[in-house]
């Protein structure tokens, strides 16, 4: 009966560990990235995040993330391994009144992640101040 008992527990860890298994190898079928929206700040109720576009070669975003991030909050980016680009554009709102303030991108391009902000040029005159949002100052 004892035999039959340990026989039981092995098979039992066994297939528990087979159940990990595909996790562990599919987890590294994908680049990630993380994306926090740290907007909020002693001065400012911050930005919303909201998902406007998607972009890749061949289907190569295999997660967007969520579609709107709040002050706060995280989302992550997965983009295939055999992907050289792909990524995420959000529009920016203020929170206090839904502002439209620009563009964020989280992209990625060969290898390496990054974010980009943009702001629309007022009447085809572009100005750079800083990398801020508040471009409309």
């Amino acid at each position: 009966m004892k035999g039959v008992s340990t026989l039981q527990s092995i098979k039992g860890i066994i297939f528990s560990l087979a159940l990990l298994l595909p996790v562990y190898a599919t987890a590294s079928d994908f680049y990630t990235s993380d994306l926090n929206n740290n907007s909020k700040t002693a001065k400012s109720a911050g930005y919303y995040l909201v998902q406007d576009k998607v972009w890749s070669e061949n289907g190569c975003v295999a997660d967007s993330g969520k579609d709107k991030l709040n002050p706060g909050d995280t989302t992550t980016l997965k983009i295939k391994k055999e992907c050289k680009w792909g990524g995420v554009r959000y529009k920016i709102q203020t929170v206090k009144d839904n502002t439209s303030m620009g563009f964020l991108s989280h992209s990625f391009h060969d290898g390496t992640f990054s974010l980009e902000v943009t702001a629309n040029c007022n009447n085809n005159k572009c100005v750079f101040r800083d990398l801020s949002p508040e471009q409309n100052r």
